[in-house]
Formats: C-alpha cells, structure tokens, sequence
C-alpha cells in the first residue's frame, strides 16, 4: 500500500509541476514532461519534499519553471568531463559487434540494458542493483523480453523508445541493408512484451537509408520540439538520415527529409556511424554522440534551439570523448548509471565486450527545503530556491543569465 501510495504521489508531481510550467509558456510539451520526469525521479525517495513541491506550485507556477530548469538558453553550455571506468558489465559479452542501449525496461527505477551483435540477436542484461550502483546479470530465455527479437541477416542496432504514447518502451533495430525494424511493447513499462509490426503496423515501413550495405543505427530523440520522437540513423557510408515524425506521440509518421531539411545533412564521420541524441551539455536540446569504425567517438553540439537544431562538430577540448578509443567499432549509448544526475557512457566494440566511461563533471549541491505551511515561508523557500539556482548557475559558467537545467 504504501508503495501505491508513494507512486500516486509521483505521477501526480509529475503531472503538476508540467501543468505548471505550462501555464508560464515554459518549454514544449516534450521539455516540460521530461523535466518534470528526471526531477521527481531525482527526489522519489523524499516524499516529504515532493509533497512541498506540490503544495508550492500550486501556490505559485513560477516555481515549476525555476525547478525543472526551463529557463531562457544561451547557445551554448559547457561539455561534460568523462574517465574510463571498471565497467559494470566486466566479462559480459555477446561475441561479435555488441551495439548496447540502456532503458529501463523493468520499471524499478534503474537502467537495464539491451544490446545487439553481429548475428542480429538481441540480449537482455537486467540491473539487479540499483540506480546508484548498477550490477548486470543477463536474462535469457523466458527471462528475457528480447529472447525472439532478431532480424535475420547480420548486425542488430537497437534504440528505445516511447512511440505509441502508452507508457511504455518500444523498441527499433536498423539492420544489414538499411531497413528499420519495429517492436511494439504489447505489454508494460514494468513488464514489456515485444510484438514485431509488419506494414501498417511498421511506422517505418517502407523507409531505407537507400545503401546496398548499411548496417544502419537508428536513435530517437525530438529533435524538432514538436512533443514527438522522430530518428536518425547512422549508415555504412558514413552519413547521417533523418525521418521526421509527422504524425504524432500517440501514431507516429516517418517522413526522409533531405538536403537543408536534414540538420545532419552534410555531416559525416568514417564509416559506420553509430549515433546518440542526448542533451549532453545540459542546455534543453538534444547534441549528438556518434560511435564509429576507429573506434573513437565524435560529439555535434546543437548550437541551435530544442526546436531548430543547428548541429555543429566539435573537435579537440571541445568535445568531452577526446581521446577515448575502445578500439574497433565504438557504439555508445548514454544514461545515468550512478545516480549523480549526469549521463555517463557504455560503448560496445568490435569483439563484443562493453567499456564505461564516468561523466565525472562536478555538480553543485542542490538545496532541499522542508515542508512549509504559511505563504510567508513558503515565498521564503523560493527565494531560497533561486538564490541556490543562481549560485549553481555562476559555479559552473560565470556571469550569465541563464539558469542551469537539472540534468537527465
């Protein structure tokens, strides 16, 4: 009982301090749900706290926008730093060409993993720890909602995803000759069970990236600010393809853009790029984390907005994996295994094992106020609010106006 009640308790912050930020113009559908998500995930665990947030949001929307971070944004927010790591998946391996991604597909509350390889099976590690303290353990057979996901033919590439709108992650594989495979999770977030959908019942049916050999790796990510996931996907040549959805959360349409209407279009790396669209520099919009056949990563920052991207490469200090090399083949997938509210990184590689790499960024502390009854404390604890947030904000870039986003 106390556990539904605790869960009650969340959903309805979540969907209070959106509410909220709404009500002050503040971000698009996607940011605000988003952010309401990542704060009430960071704070679960205080009720005490997450019972003030609701009390003082209804007292003043104001407040939501200051919590989530859904300020005005400069162009440009400062890289992460990331450190090698003893991987938390040490002596795991699927054999050849592992191509990993983290969701949580057991609705505990901590990020389980999904990878593919060369043979285009899919294999499941589920964390049996926790979000602070990730522990691995591979689930097979019945154990494993990916155990009859392949694709036939060579190389599976998997992103996670959220496409019909019903809480739970779908799952997409790009495969050997460019094509797009579509799972749909028939079951729940806490219990998934993957269906492949053929024609009409594939959003991507239909769409290629056109190469003969493509071995495409497909992400998701809202990448026009429009409240849906659309896809990028990496393929053989070394370019970037973009299919923008537009239908919606709930019943998504794939559409190819090209030429200005890609914001990649241009962009390319050495063969076999395998891309991630995260928010990496904490700035509201989504930058891209490419993995590729050197081995290397190279990192696009989107200098543009949440709505307009303008992706831009960044080399040398500039980009946070400089000089990180796994080898053969890197393909990172990004997530926050430490509980530290950054996003740390696992990459695959050409042999089949997977490497970490710590996002080792300081973060300032964040002040948490107790529950407060009279509108007087309750004004004084946002005063406290913004002064913590403008102090966190000039720790990390200085003078500026823009305050800081809580990161994923």
């Amino acid at each position: 009982m106390r556990s539904i009640q605790r869960t009650n308790l969340q959903d309805t912050c979540v969907r209070t301090l959106a509410r909220a930020a709404q009500a002050e113009g503040a971000g698009s559908r996607h940011e605000r749900r988003s952010a309401a998500r990542r704060f009430v995930k960071r704070h679960r665990r205080n009720t005490s706290y997450l019972r003030w947030v609701l009390r003082s949001v209804a007292a003043s929307s104001a407040l939501a926008v200051t919590l989530l971070g859904l300020g005005a944004q400069t162009a440009s927010a400062a890289p992460p730093t990331f450190e090698a790591r003893p991987s938390p998946l040490a002596g795991e391996d699927v054999g050849d060409w592992s191509a990993p991604v983290l969701g949580d597909l057991d609705g505990d509350g901590d990020l389980d993993l999904i990878s593919g390889d060369y043979h285009s099976e899919a294999y499941y590690y589920e964390n049996t720890g926790s979000a602070t303290s990730p522990v691995f353990v591979e689930r097979t057979g019945a154990a494993s909602p990916v155990d009859a996901v392949t694709s036939g033919g060579y190389h599976s590439r998997f992103t996670l995803g959220d496409l019909d709108d019903d809480g739970d992650l779908d799952l997409v594989n790009g495969d050997y000759v460019g094509t797009f495979d579509y799972w749909e999770n028939t079951g729940s977030a806490a219990s998934p069970v993957f269906v492949q959908g053929f024609g009409a019942a594939n959003p991507f049916d239909g769409l290629s990236t056109g190469e003969y050999i493509a071995i495409a790796s497909p992400t998701l990510g809202d990448i026009d600010g429009d409240g849906d996931l659309d896809l990028v996907a990496g393929s053989y040549s070394g370019a970037f393809y973009y299919y923008e959805n537009t239908g919606s959360a709930a019943s998504p349409v794939f559409v190819q853009r090209t030429g200005a209407a890609n914001p990649l279009d241009g962009q390319i790396v050495l063969e076999i790029p395998a891309p991630r669209l995260v928010d990496l520099d904490g700035d509201g919009d989504l930058d891209l984390v490419v993995g590729q056949t050197g081995g290397i990563f190279s990192y696009y920052e989107n200098t543009g907005s949440a709505a307009s991207p303008v992706f831009v490469p960044r080399t040398g200090a500039a980009n946070p994996l400089d000089g990180e090399d796994v080898g053969i083949f890197s393909t990172p997938t990004l997530g926050d295994l430490d509980g530290d509210g950054d996003l740390d990184l696992i990459s695959g590689e050409r042999y089949g094992t997977f490497l970490y790499y710590e996002n080792t960024t300081p973060l300032p502390p964040v002040v948490v106020v107790p529950a407060l009854g009279t509108p007087a404390r309750i004004a004084m604890a946002m005063i406290m609010i913004m002064l913590a947030a403008a102090a966190r904000f000039s720790a990390l870039f200085g003078s500026s106006e823009r305050p800081v986003n809580e990161r994923i």
